[in-house]
């Protein structure tokens, strides 16, 4: 069930590739390459941007404007790998088309749907260029494979999602109302990042819960609901993330909410 929230605002590592050439003695013949020198030749560089998907994904597609969350793992055209994020909690957030990350994603990026994988084969000028990066050396061609995990699309930062895992019975809380809830906070990745117990607010425009996606989330919800509630991160941590618990800028999270009471 989407819902809009209306009334709340809130404010890579790398090696460096052999080139071997020919040499020529000074009579003009080439020197037989052995076939342990003849494996260390560079491959062809990338003329152009690459894009392979490996798993098609569902739902709404990347346009340029939209919040991508991702897994990813970069390495070089030699198979040295120099970033990943496959064992982090929180995904990779960039505002595709931006100007935020490399060209190659900001194009390789449009059409991907979330679940989906693409392998992103990226020339060096689409990436580093000749000033490289880090351990990136210069002129490096890059390959990446990524995974969309998490998608909000532009126009939709202050969308509240939520699924009812479980019904509840009895009047809906309200705005004023004092609650009692269970709640376990997620990162896109189902990665737990903070839990509490008999928890107690009061909802509404005065009240204290503090994220205003999660207050708008939790209305309506009777005694023994438990509902799954998405929050963008405009409606969750905003910009800011939540440094204490690791909660990166802009992401999104997710509430499982059980209500205890009403009252």
């Amino acid at each position: 069930m989407k819902r809009p929230l209306l009334s709340w605002i809130v404010p890579g590592a790398f090696a460096l590739l052999l080139v071997v050439g020919c040499n020529q003695d000074a009579g003009g013949k080439a020197e037989a390459k052995s076939p342990n020198e003849q494996s260390k030749e560079a491959p062809p560089k990338l003329s152009k941007l690459v894009i392979e998907d490996t798993k098609e994904g569902t739902g709404p597609a990347i346009e340029k404007g939209d919040s991508a969350y991702l897994l990813y793992a970069g390495r070089l055209v030699d198979g040295t790998e120099f970033d990943s994020n496959l064992t982090a909690k929180f995904p990779f957030a960039v505002t595709v088309g931006m100007g935020q990350v490399i060209k190659g994603w900001d194009e390789g990026l449009i059409g991907l749907k979330k679940g989906g994988k693409r392998t992103l084969k990226i020339p060096s000028d689409m990436a580093y260029g000749p000033q490289g990066n880090q351990k990136i050396p210069p002129n490096s061609d890059l390959i990446f494979d990524v995974e969309l995990v998490d998608l909000v699309k532009a126009g939709e930062e202050d969308i509240v999602d939520w699924e009812i895992q479980t019904p509840g019975t009895g009047p809906a809380c309200k705005a004023g109302d004092q609650i009692t809830i269970d709640y376990v906070a997620l990162s896109p990745l189902d990665s737990k990042f903070e839990e509490w117990t008999n928890q107690k607010f009061k909802l509404g425009t005065d009240g204290n819960i503090g994220l205003p996606g999660l207050d708008f989330g939790i209305t309506g919800m009777k005694v023994g609901e438990k509902r799954r509630i998405r929050l963008p991160g405009k409606v969750a941590y905003g910009m800011g993330g939540r440094p204490d618990l690791n909660v990166p800028a802009n992401m999104v999270v997710y509430f499982e909410v059980t209500l205890k009471g009403i009252g």
